[in-house]
């Protein structure tokens, strides 16, 4: 008989699709229970791209569908490529400081 700690061990098959429509479905109901619970707050998330890399797009636009499905407002912030630092941080200043 082989000893057990010598046996590989199974591989689980994880349905990733399974679980981001959970994980988004509990987060839709967390949003929808806050925003209840506090009405006047509105939930935001806002994307800061710096150029047009492609990849990023393609990534932005997945987080702007996210927050469309759970009830987070979404907004893509697109910036040249040659912006400087100081502007870029006044920009996510000017985020961080809006009351909505």
């Amino acid at each position: 008989m082989q000893d057990p700690a010598q046996q590989p061990a199974s591989a689980v098959r994880l349905d990733g699709k399974h679980i981001s429509e959970q994980v988004r479905a509990e987060l839709k109901a967390d949003v929808a229970a806050f925003k209840a619970e506090h009405p006047a707050f509105q939930p935001k998330l806002v994307a800061i791209q710096v150029g047009t890399r492609s990849d990023s797009s393609v990534y932005i636009r997945q987080k702007s569908k996210a927050c469309q499905e759970i009830g987070i407002e979404f907004e893509h912030l697109q910036l040249d490529d040659t912006i400087q630092q100081n502007e870029l941080d006044a920009q996510v200043d000017r985020i961080n400081n809006d009351p909505r």
